[in-house]
């Protein structure tokens, strides 16, 4: 498959003549955040159990069988919590194209919500590391600073940011150029019919 057709299945809006820069997920420790976290529950779930049948209120088969169906179904709880968690934070998508940025955010399992911003409206890209980890494993949050009324693009927990605010602030210029050739193309051709 070609990126323009993975491109097309994230960003249905795209034209023909818009090609893709970047597509951008969240940082591997941040997707991995919530599965870390699974872990870390189902070892304290596992000690409670084994804590719990050291004492005489599991001492029948019948009191031991019930811990394992509600130990089964924290298991599976946490589980399917820690997926989901995970395939939202995936789910978030930042795409550069050559002519605008879209922010794809799933805010629940069946909420996303869809931003676009023309490259000409941006005013600045700002990148914020905060700590130790975020500094030593380079991932942060990219703060896309607007022209007029719309609200600043924020994306956290994105890997390699001042890269993308590289390539933003390059697109950009490349459309802005692009824009100006344009114009002055039209002008040069209305001035001689």
């Amino acid at each position: 498959m070609s990126n323009i057709d993975v491109s097309k299945k994230l960003f249905e809006a795209q034209d023909p003549d818009e090609r893709i820069i970047l597509v951008v997920r969240k940082h591997k420790l941040v997707l991995a955040t919530s599965f870390i976290g699974a872990i870390l529950i189902s070892i304290i779930i596992l000690v409670f159990y084994f804590l719990m049948t050291q004492t005489e209120i599991f001492a029948t088969e019948q009191a031991q069988a019930i811990a394992v169906v509600i130990i089964s179904l924290a298991f599976l709880y946490v589980l399917l919590f820690s997926f989901s968690a995970w395939l939202i934070k995936y789910l978030d998508i930042l795409i550069l194209t050559s002519k605008r940025l879209v922010v794809i955010s799933q805010n629940g399992l069946f909420r996303r919500s869809i931003s676009t911003l023309d490259l000409s409206t941006i005013q600045d890209v700002a990148v914020d590391q905060k700590g130790i980890f975020e500094t030593f494993l380079n991932f942060g949050k990219v703060t896309v600073q607007t022209a007029g009324e719309m609200p600043n693009f924020v994306y956290k927990g994105v890997g390699k940011p001042c890269e993308i605010q590289d390539a933003v602030m390059d697109a950009k210029e490349l459309y802005i150029n692009h824009q100006n050739n344009i114009s002055s193309n039209i002008i040069r051709d209305s001035q001689n019919p």
